[in-house]
């Protein structure tokens, strides 16, 4: 007999990153957290957090006899990150702290795991009148993530002009607020009034963080009655990283034993120690 499973999941969600609860304060320790208003928002209508996440796992149950079987279970899963978002300082000598810069910033995540199991199990195994489910087993997992943050280039609307600064705009949060960078005012470097503003943003080189790890588990459960049972197991476990500057890895590794009792003093009440 054999049971072989698919199943998978994938989620494209896009989300407004909140950067309108500031605190009122220049200290972090004072707590005067404003109450936001329903229909005023400190960012930009360009804010977005843009989340893939896809995962796929196959796992095949196969029946040996009538005591043995193999259980092998394959997963991968994604998750990436693409957070564009506008934050707010406040202006130390304001004694009303309600005066905030803005500024643009860019970051992304990419994380990819993948990981596969196999497993030989025995069960009703006895030796005399002493019940065994055993089981032995490996597994390997493969861990790739990525960080990467961007430098923000403020421009005029067209593009053309380099603001040099990063600051998009001073603001007063009692005052009406502007959400689109097309709209907002600003000097030039004459002093001239202007009006539109873009960004543009450069990727730096990406953080990166490999490792595998892989390991080895043999273990099983003896039942000597109804009420009494004692569980033992093994488990070496390695794990290897990779240091993408210096080109080098490091490798580690540990042995694991483990033991327990579980007894069952009536039906359906376990207790483990």
């Amino acid at each position: 007999k054999t049971l072989v499973t698919v199943e998978g999941d994938y989620l494209n969600a896009n989300t407004t990153p909140h950067s309108s609860a500031v605190n009122l304060n220049t200290s972090q320790g004072v707590n005067a957290l404003r109450i936001l208003p329903y229909d005023q928002m400190l960012g930009m209508s360009s804010d977005n957090n843009n989340t893939v996440m896809r995962s796929v796992m196959a796992s095949i149950n196969h029946q040996l006899s009538d005591h043995l079987r193999i259980r092998a279970a394959y997963a991968t899963s994604l998750y990436k990150v693409d957070n564009l978002a506008t934050s707010t300082s406040l202006i130390r000598n304001n004694p009303n702290f309600d005066t905030f810069t803005r500024s643009m910033s860019r970051s992304g995540r990419y994380d990819k795991n993948t990981t596969f199991q196999f497993d030989l199990i025995g069960e009703e195994l006895y030796t005399g009148r002493i019940k065994h489910t055993a089981q032995i087993g490996f597994d390997y997992r493969i861990a790739d993530a990525k960080t990467t943050s961007y430098v923000a280039q403020l421009k005029s609307e067209d593009g053309k002009t380099d603001l040099q600064r990063s600051v998009i705009d001073t603001i007063n949060i009692n005052a009406s607020i502007i959400n689109h960078l097309s709209d907002v005012l600003y000097n030039d470097h004459l002093g001239r009034p202007q009006l539109g503003q873009s960004v543009s943003f450069t990727a730096k080189d990406p953080v990166s963080a490999v490792y595998n790890s892989f390991g080895i588990l043999a273990q099983d459960v003896i039942e000597f009655n109804k009420y009494l049972k004692a569980s033992l197991g093994i488990r070496y476990s390695e794990i290897y990283v990779e240091d993408l500057e210096s080109t080098t890895a490091k490798r580690r590794s540990a042995w694991n034993p483990s033991f327990g009792v579980i007894v069952s003093p009536m039906e359906q009440l376990n207790v483990f120690g």
